[in-house]
């Protein structure tokens, strides 16, 4: 059953371009009628290691999610080295877990503005959706003229020539990112 939840799970976000994990979450409740009543530990281990190395065979990061106390007492960690660790722990300086994690889901009580009630609120300490930001430089030269684009802190210019620099274009090559560069030069002999 694990598997056929990690087949319906990628037929779902096939197409998306994720950049946080797909992660596992199990929620206990005992003797209500629920499929999963009175899982042994030993199962519900198989159950996320199935589904998680499923997502991954697939191409998707993943993580396991839980309580501090469940990734202490429910979760066997030794089962999941190719997986992140997101862990809930509310209304603490930071988690009472001793683990590696990736992310610390601190409340869930937090308001955001344009999003009705109340939302969980978490620490991303991987940066998962940091967006790459490409940066293009070409240089003008004494005697040679503009010279070609070089990229992310390659260099640019000449060496070994005393050829000087009479201009620059530096620019964003990542359409998505807003803003603008920041940049000093050093003038001889001025500083």
């Amino acid at each position: 059953e694990a598997l056929q939840e990690a087949v319906a799970t990628v037929d779902l976000i096939n197409g998306y371009d994720l950049k946080y994990p797909v992660s596992y979450d199990f929620e206990e409740f005992l003797n209500v009628g629920h499929r999963t009543d009175n899982l042994s530990l030993e199962q519900i281990n198989k159950n996320a290691k199935v589904f998680m190395d499923y997502v991954r065979s697939k191409g998707y990061k993943t993580s396991l999610y839980g309580s501090a106390n469940y990734l202490k007492t429910k979760w066997n960690m030794n089962n999941f080295p190719n997986d992140d660790t997101w862990v809930a722990h509310y209304y603490v300086n930071s988690p009472n877990y001793n683990g590696n994690y990736e992310m610390w889901q601190y409340t869930d009580k937090a308001s955001v503005p344009g999003i009705p009630g109340q939302v969980d609120v978490d620490v991303d300490y991987r940066y998962y959706a940091s967006i790459k930001v490409n940066v293009k430089t070409s240089l003008h030269v004494q005697d040679i003229g503009w010279m070609n684009y070089v990229k992310n802190g390659e260099m640019a210019g000449t060496t070994g020539k005393s050829k000087r620099v009479e201009a620059m274009n530096i620019s964003l090559v990542n359409s998505k990112v807003g803003g603008g560069i920041e940049y000093k030069t050093y003038i001889q002999n001025r500083g």
